[in-house]
């Protein structure tokens, strides 16, 4: 999960100009001639920094699937308590942990939507069918087979 948001905090260097801490931060993580992933506390400083004089966009898809969950749990919660221009979208199973971490926040449940989401899929399916060169080569038989494994396994997601 660190990885997630050290990647946002990478795209945001290569948009915008990005302070001399994060740089020191970074030839210090260097010193010992092996390269360490950034702190937590020095992410959050980043997002910070970033988030000055604009907007942020933070999306986390899976919470539920990712490794070290709690420390993301808590990370995107402080940082929605502290930095009001920093926008967060958290995807995930409804697990009761996370339940729990994000009661006091706006949540849309995607069951309630669950036709549409089936629909999109099953188009998305049928599109990639029909045009990706690796798929045409198959029957229609296959495809089909194919095409109904896939939606039913994706259960909505």
């Amino acid at each position: 999960m660190e990885n997630a948001i050290g990647s946002l905090v990478a795209q945001l260097c290569m948009q915008f100009p990005y302070p001399e801490e994060l740089l020191t931060s970074y030839r210090n993580s260097l010193t010992t001639g092996k390269t360490r992933r950034p702190s937590w506390d020095s992410l959050r400083d980043a997002l910070k920094w970033f988030s000055k004089g604009r907007k942020i966009f933070l999306c986390v898809d899976a919470l539920d699937e990712g490794n070290n969950r709690e420390k993301m749990v808590k990370f995107l919660c402080e940082l929605q308590k502290t930095q009001h221009d920093i926008n967060i979208l958290v995807t995930g199973r409804e697990e009761a942990d996370l339940e729990d971490a994000f009661r006091l926040y706006p949540r849309l449940r995607m069951g309630t939507y669950r036709q549409e989401v089936e629909r999109d899929i099953q188009a998305y399916i049928e599109g990639r069918l029909a045009t990706d060169s690796n798929l045409r080569k198959f029957s229609i038989a296959v495809k089909e087979e194919i095409r109904v494994s896939l939606i039913e396994k994706s259960a909505g997601m």
